[in-house]
């Protein structure tokens, strides 16, 4: 898990997604806090709606993004026939395939969690009504951890059936 992490966060592909998605969210929270915007009510008169909406788009993006590293890293491992080398290491399949989704896993919720303080931050300067912080904090373990798990694990499953990175894109 811990070297899932860092190549993730090594990789050119997750930091430009990740970026952009900050990037994005960022434009998101400041077109809602100005008055002449036409944002919608609902986020000014509500303080938890904008922590809320940044998981909900964020949760989007996300969920493509994880069937993307889902599925590149079983292609990788039969494109360099490397997967006798490391099935053959003192780890069964099952540890391999929890390490690498706890590892995707651990990377996106830190990402969700510098979403959400952006969103509490942003939601601080919208309203002056009062916040409970730490309930915002079960937004990740609702809306994302969920959909996290079931996108990781549905195309682990769509890949290994099918054993084509474009057909498990596409289903």
């Amino acid at each position: 898990a811990t070297y899932e992490m860092r190549t993730l966060l090594r990789s050119w592909f997750f930091r430009i997604c990740t970026a952009g998605v900050l990037f994005g969210l960022g434009i998101f929270n400041t077109a809602v806090n100005v008055v002449s915007s036409g944002a919608p009510w609902i986020y000014k008169a509500l303080p938890a709606s904008i922590p809320y909406a940044n998981l909900i788009i964020l949760n989007l993006g996300q969920a493509i993004v994880a069937v993307f590293l889902a599925s590149e890293f079983l292609k990788q491992d039969r494109k360099n026939d490397t997967v006798e080398v490391i099935y053959a290491r003192s780890m069964t399949n099952g540890e391999y395939i929890l390490g690498k989704t706890l590892g995707i896993l651990a990377v996106f919720l830190v990402l969700n969690l510098i979403v959400l303080v952006m969103g509490i931050g942003f939601s601080f300067l919208s309203n002056a009504t009062s916040h409970n912080v730490f309930a915002y904090f079960t937004y990740p373990l609702l809306i994302s951890l969920p959909t996290l798990v079931f996108i990781l694990g549905l195309s682990f499953f769509i890949m290994v059936l099918v054993r084509n990175q474009a057909v498990t894109f596409i289903l």
